[in-house]
């Protein structure tokens, strides 16, 4: 199946950009995380595992001034205040090699799959995608249908492309978090970005680039 212009990528027109990435969590791991590396998180709904942006590893952008605030109020439930750390480092990744939900070329290539491999949900998935541009928040007795759907069709997206030659290295999205409430892609200040990176090799290889922080 070919679901985007053939071709392999043009190497002479390689674009590779910074991303820094923020991972919060205890002292603990994140030493075991610098020493061993990082374990990719599974999309797996028989064992309540729903990872919206599919397999990978998970950041937050390492831009926002209020994460690590957001985070520790995310957290707080599972792991006390004084041993959060953050990882904080930067990673290069490949213009095309990065789908941003956001872009109006990765989205539409991406409505247009689920259009041939899950029509019956492809509604869904376009509503996700007119919100995420028009800067809505969806309502939140859909999120479980849509985290479901978000990322269990991801996995299989990726799956595809790989087999047409293409190497993806991470994906993001922005996300709403309420305090109690999670929603998808809402514009205010609790609008958050995440980036799930795939290529768990380049990210491990670049290891030495990420650091722990105490943030107490």
């Amino acid at each position: 199946m070919t679901i985007l212009k053939s071709g392999v990528l043009n190497v002479n027109n390689r674009n590779r950009k910074p991303y820094n990435l923020l991972h919060i969590t205890s002292k603990e791991n994140a030493q075991k995380i610098l020493k061993n590396g990082f374990i990719p998180s599974r999309h797996n709904l028989s064992e309540y595992k729903n990872q919206w942006l599919g397999d990978g590893v998970y950041f937050w952008d390492g831009n926002d001034d209020n994460i690590v605030a957001f985070g520790k109020k995310m957290l707080k439930s599972k792991y006390n205040k004084n041993e959060m750390v953050e990882i904080y480092g930067s990673l290069k990744i490949e213009k095309n090699n990065h789908i941003n939900l956001e872009d109006i070329t990765d989205s539409n290539n991406f409505c247009n799959f689920i259009k041939k491999i899950n029509p019956e949900n492809a509604e869904i998935i376009i509503n996700l995608i007119s919100a995420l541009r028009g800067k809505i928040n969806i309502n939140s007795r859909e999120l479980s249908k849509i985290g479901k759907f978000l990322g269990t069709n991801i996995n299989l997206y990726l799956q595809v492309m790989t087999k047409n030659g293409y190497n993806i290295d991470m994906i993001s999205g922005y996300f709403y978090h309420g305090l109690d409430t999670f929603k998808l892609f809402g514009r205010n200040e609790k609008m958050k970005r995440q980036f799930c990176i795939k290529n768990i090799e380049l990210l491990n290889t670049n290891i030495s680039n990420f650091k722990i922080y105490n943030i107490g």
